[in-house]
């Protein structure tokens, strides 16, 4: 908004035109404050996201502890577009709470025979904890399932 604008409109007491423009600018730099504020916490939450999918939580409560955890510390998102210090909570979360996270994982080497030779009972091949495992142990001794419902 420009001085002229204000002044075309008409007759106006004295000083009123600058009232005006300060009101203005006032609301103006509230509102660039206002979108400075929602681009921030929008790019710390883009990066919490990225952050987080590097992490196996057991659950969405688990999940939503962290999220909870690294808000409350306050963390900023680097010029890197990381966040800083996401590590160090990430570590104390896992010390306090273990069971928020899923376990490592080793790999599954599927070319291993299932067995060394000898025949499974049909409680070790029910106790294998790898699932393709498991079926292809059920696949080869099917006669041990056979008449289940």
């Amino acid at each position: 908004m420009e001085r002229e604008f204000i002044e075309g409109l008409g007759p106006m007491p004295e000083g009123a035109a600058d009232a005006v423009l300060r009101a203005h600018e006032e609301e103006l730099e509230s509102l660039r404050a206002q979108c400075r504020e929602e681009l921030a916490q929008r790019d710390f939450d883009r990066a919490l996201d990225r952050a987080l999918a590097g992490y196996d939580f057991t659950s969405l409560a688990a999940r939503d502890a962290a999220v909870r955890a690294v808000r409350e510390k306050g963390l900023a998102v680097g010029g890197d577009g990381t966040i800083q210090g996401m590590e160090a909570v990430m570590d104390e979360m896992r010390e306090r709470d273990p069971g928020a996270f899923c376990p490592e994982r080793t790999p599954v080497c599927f070319t291993a025979p299932v067995t060394d030779g000898g025949s499974l009972t049909r409680e070790q091949i029910i106790s294998i904890p790898d699932r393709a495992l498991r079926r292809a142990a059920i696949a080869e001794n099917m006669k041990l399932f056979e008449g289940e419902n």
